[in-house]
């Protein structure tokens, strides 16, 4: 059957499976059973799916590109580090590219698979997910990828664990900081705002 080129979501949905199991499956990654992969593998090819063209490539060194996935735009805390973060990048000649999770896990992976395929340099995030599936599969991006509180075991986090009164965030300037020079700089994230002070 020769249908229309789908997107990777709609490979996921008909296969009964993740996103990052689609993934795994396309891009041949390990993490992914054999049968799902030829199932997934099938389905691709029944169905006309075709890779982005401006994907994994040539174009992402030239791209240049932070990707942010936040719930929304409600917390004045991140829409001001998204602010800043995108005025630092700028200053480094690279952009930003926002999504919004709405704080939905499925909508999460999709945010997170469409900045991989767009060829972002790396991605910030405020995790909806966890558990060690999620953790491999953002490992599996083989991305620079840090969150903005500690919701994962094994991904660099920005989190003041000394905060008082609850809060979790670092200010905003910091966070920017530790992020702009672990995604674009390559510098070392360490884990407690200690550290990333000094």
């Amino acid at each position: 059957m020769n249908r229309n080129s789908i997107s990777t979501t709609q490979l996921a949905k008909i296969c009964g499976v993740s996103q990052g199991t689609v993934d795994r499956a396309l891009n041949n990654r390990k993490g992914i059973n054999k049968l799902t992969k030829e199932k997934v593998l099938a389905a691709a090819k029944e169905y006309g799916y075709r890779p982005n063209v401006q994907g994994r490539g040539p174009l992402k060194r030239k791209m240049q590109s932070i990707g942010i996935v936040l719930p929304d735009l409600r917390d004045n805390y991140l829409v001001d580090f998204a602010d800043k973060l995108e005025k630092a990048a700028a200053l480094k000649g690279f952009s930003t590219v926002i999504m919004f999770s709405a704080e939905k896990s499925e909508k999460e992976t999709e945010c997170l698979l469409s900045l991989y395929h767009m060829g972002v340099d790396g991605i910030v995030f405020v995790p909806v997910n966890s558990g060690e599936d999620f953790e491999k599969f953002l490992w599996s991006l083989d991305l620079p990828v840090i969150t903005l509180k500690n919701n994962l075991k094994t991904i660099p986090f920005i989190e003041n664990i000394n905060a008082p009164n609850g809060a979790s965030f670092l200010d905003t300037d910091t966070a920017v900081k530790v992020t702009s020079e672990y995604i674009i700089d390559g510098k070392p994230i360490l884990d407690t705002v200690e550290n990333q002070l000094t």
